[in-house]
């Protein structure tokens, strides 16, 4: 796993420095983003400040044909910018049963 993603914030409020925002249309032009929590906004005050370099900033992306078969996998989803997957009945279910309930897991369904 990657250090970076481990290392434990100081703050929850993020200012994304130099992104290029996608918006589903239109990639805009370098600017910043604030993530305070569950909000997003521009308010940079005592915020964390990660330099985008020109990146482009979009939202989470939606794999909808995956076989969630342990932790691993949920790393390279996210990884790669998945931020939503939906499981393909995985087998045995014994391997979903045993990433359901885990901290940091929102909900994990599948046929």
């Amino acid at each position: 796993m990657d250090t970076k993603s481990e290392t434990v914030r100081k703050t929850n409020k993020i200012a994304l420095i130099n992104v290029r925002v996608f918006d589903g249309q239109v990639i805009r032009e370098p600017g910043t983003v604030v993530i305070d929590g569950e909000l997003i906004g521009t308010d940079s005050e005592g915020a964390e400040v990660i330099d985008g370099k020109g990146g482009i900033l979009l939202p989470g992306l939606i794999d909808a044909h995956i076989h969630l078969e342990n932790e691993d996998t949920l790393r390279q989803m996210s990884k790669f910018g998945i931020t939503t997957g939906l499981d393909m009945a995985t087998w045995p279910p014994s391997k979903l049963n045993n990433l359901r309930n885990r901290v940091g897991m929102t909900d994990i369904r599948s046929p």
